[in-house]
């Protein structure tokens, strides 16, 4: 039996992005993500800076970030590397939103902990695309943390540097 969920889709997968937190200087594009999101049932919470952001993420934990990269004062990789600070025991999906497309800067960026780029302007089909893999990623990382899949090389310090979901395995529940 398939389910329509939170992440806005009749597959099998699992209501694990509930919480989105949209981070941008622009007041303009946070609303034009926000109609996107909230017409996938998502619950918004919006920054418009990296340094809101972080207060907004102390407060309420949220299970997925869409960060621009360029803002003034933080930037979007700024607040990605204070967020994961923030969070070592838990995990978020986070995506930086971006008019960057050199491998360079998106290898950096994944480097500093962000887990996926969408670049501006943004296309909804493609973001609810990338929020179907941050909830199956975030579904992976909840089983690994209750013991039911564990990396096979290492523990899970950091999920977010995983590099596929190959490096996972599955272990019996007796």
């Amino acid at each position: 039996m398939q389910s329509n969920d939170l992440t806005g889709n009749s597959h099998n997968i699992p209501n694990v992005i509930k919480t989105i937190l949209v981070v941008n200087d622009s007041k303009l594009q946070r609303r034009i993500v926000r109609s996107m999101l909230e017409k996938r049932g998502h619950c918004v919470i919006e920054a418009k800076s990296g340094e809101e952001g972080l207060v907004m993420s102390a407060l309420t934990y949220p299970d997925l970030v869409l960060s621009d990269w360029m803002m003034p004062g933080m930037s979007g990789l700024e607040f990605c590397v204070k967020f994961r600070e923030l969070g070592k025991n838990r995990y978020s999906y986070f995506i930086l939103l971006t008019s960057k497309s050199a491998k360079d800067e998106v290898a950096q960026g994944l480097e500093m902990g962000a887990d996926d780029f969408l670049t501006k302007p943004l296309n909804a089909s493609e973001l609810h695309a990338r929020i179907i893999a941050a909830a199956i990623i975030r579904a992976c990382n909840s089983l690994a943390l209750r013991g039911l899949v564990r990396k096979s090389s290492a523990p899970i310090s950091r999920p977010w540097a995983t590099s596929s979901l190959a490096d996972f395995e599955v272990r019996r529940i007796k």
